[in-house]
């Protein structure tokens, strides 16, 4: 029999107590009733999935996203786990992810979701200016993240990570750096720092447009996250992926990489997103047709009714996909040798033209990354990633 390949399990669970004005995630509030009926809906899709993948993978990462994971009862995320290590072989080094709102939880939770398994946790803090979180629709406060952390590290959670946002309508350099070095001092194991976008449709669009909020220029915000790339290393963060830093290579979000080294994931739950082999497929949005569907079906085939959409993707779509996540990776980048490998073909070859023209703009390098050569961002390129990405594909 094949060995065994890794596989990540991404678990989306999309219940928020109130929908933040600049989210355009597949969450909703107000539907708490739906909870029970939605935790053995996604029961019943793992283990369908395990008909038809246990055999050839092994869960390598456990990521509950949202939406707002915390909303769930340490019972509920306990009864899903049991679920998952019955239907599937499990690293016994697992990384096991939770997203958290900083005023949802206390220290029991923590000490009841560590004792699950759970040994990587996400708060979305964003900001520590009260007037930012305000613009954002954000109802914790900077004490509300600083207890958290305290609880999560009491309850020996090995990986905490803080979500932060540059670009939010008035911030400032200073305002930044302010919320940035209050998350630094709370001494998380790794940051998550985006760029905001305003999602048309969104309530932050609608005050945008209507001129109760002026957005940050390009030019300042491009300048922020220059400061950023700069900073944090000062801190002991090491820039690995565009938006990602961590304090040593332990604390990188093993989940994630999966994405970037375009690897294969298992998406649960209403509009998760799957990518297996050369598969790509995602399930319908609402919360009531997507536990109506996976309760109802009696199929026996590998793409349940929940499905909405299934791509079957062309080797040039492989290509371009590895090229635009791999370069994602800041340091590591993409593996020429592993390229050749999986493609029987020299990137250098198919991409000679582009490659010449950005390394010329100072875009991108050709160097080593422990010991193998690896095409990467420069840090000119790091600040420019969408134009080079769209030349590979």
């Amino acid at each position: 029999m094949a060995e065994k390949q890794p596989l990540g399990l991404y678990i989306h669970i999309p219940f928020c107590q109130k929908r933040c004005g600049y989210c355009d995630f597949n969450t909703y509030a107000g539907c708490a009733s739906y909870l029970p009926a939605y935790i053995n809906a996604l029961q019943r899709e793992i283990e369908h999935y395990s008909h038809f993948h246990s055999e050839k993978f092994f869960i390598k990462t456990i990521y509950f996203g949202g939406g707002t994971p915390s909303i769930l009862p340490p019972d509920s995320i306990n009864n899903l786990v049991s679920i998952i290590f019955n239907s599937f072989d499990v690293d016994k080094d697992v990384e096991f992810s939770l997203e958290a709102n900083p005023n949802d939880l206390r220290n029991d939770y923590f000490n009841a979701i560590r004792k699950i398994g759970v040994n990587r946790i996400s708060f979305g803090m964003q900001s520590a200016i009260c007037s930012e979180l305000a613009i954002l629709d954000r109802d914790h406060s900077i004490s509300d993240v600083e207890q958290c952390v305290t609880d999560a590290k009491a309850a020996q959670i090995e990986n905490i990570n803080l979500d932060l946002i540059f670009g939010i309508p008035g911030q400032t350099l200073k305002t930044l750096a302010q919320s940035v070095r209050c998350a630094v001092d709370r001494e998380p194991d790794h940051l998550s720092i985006y760029g905001l976008y305003v999602h048309e449709g969104t309530l932050l669009a609608e005050k945008i447009d209507r001129g109760m909020l002026v957005p940050v220029e390009n030019d300042l915000e491009a300048e922020m996250y220059a400061w950023l790339i700069n900073i944090l290393p000062q801190f002991g963060f090491e820039q690995y992926e565009i938006s990602n830093w961590a304090k040593g290579t332990q604390a990188i979000c093993r989940h994630n990489m999966l994405y970037w080294q375009y690897k294969d994931w298992l998406g649960i739950g209403a509009g998760a997103h799957s990518h297996i082999t050369n598969q790509r497929w995602h399930n319908i949005l609402g919360i009531s047709a997507y536990i109506r569907r996976i309760v109802e079906s009696t199929t026996e085939h590998l793409y349940h009714p929940a499905i909405a959409e299934r791509t079957s993707l062309s080797c040039d779509d492989v290509i371009k996909e590895t090229m635009m996540m791999g370069l994602r990776l800041t340091k590591k980048g993409v593996n020429i040798a592993d390229f050749h490998k999986h493609f029987r073909m020299d990137l250098r070859d198919i991409y000679r033209k582009e490659i010449d023209a950005l390394m010329k703009k100072n875009l991108i390098e050709i160097a080593r990354c422990d010991g193998e050569v690896v095409l990467r961002l420069t840090k000119q390129g790091r600040l420019l990633g969408n134009q080079v990405f769209m030349a590979f594909i």
